[in-house]
């Protein structure tokens, strides 16, 4: 369901459909979800952020690191500004990150 959530872009509401669960069921369950690589190995490399939106109020924050060819955080958000990026960096700093730098999507923050 996660994979489905997160790589096959499927929203709560086509989830809750698909598994006869509602959706907050459905959240409750993606919010407990954990993978390996929420462990992220902290090194030094450069993050490629963006903010992807489901609809009005609803999306998702990403950042990951093309060199190691993987997502290191994410997030769901229901807005796009300077406190989501910043959160984001926060951990993975804390997670020991050496951040070299930040590509952001066309946004000034």
């Amino acid at each position: 369901m996660f994979e489905e959530y997160i790589f096959g872009k499927q929203t709560l509401k086509q989830l809750s459909a698909k598994y006869g669960k509602t959706k907050e069921t459905i959240r409750r369950h993606l919010d407990q979800y954990r993978t390996a690589k929420d462990q992220p190995t902290a090194e030094s490399t450069v993050i490629d952020m963006d903010c992807t939106f489901f609809g009005r109020g609803y999306g998702i924050i990403v950042a990951r690191s093309p060199s190691l060819k993987r997502n290191l955080y994410w997030k769901e958000i229901t807005t796009e500004n300077k406190a989501v990026y910043q959160e984001a960096r926060q951990y993975l700093e804390e997670a020991g990150f050496t951040i070299q730098a930040v590509v952001i999507d066309a946004k000034h923050v």
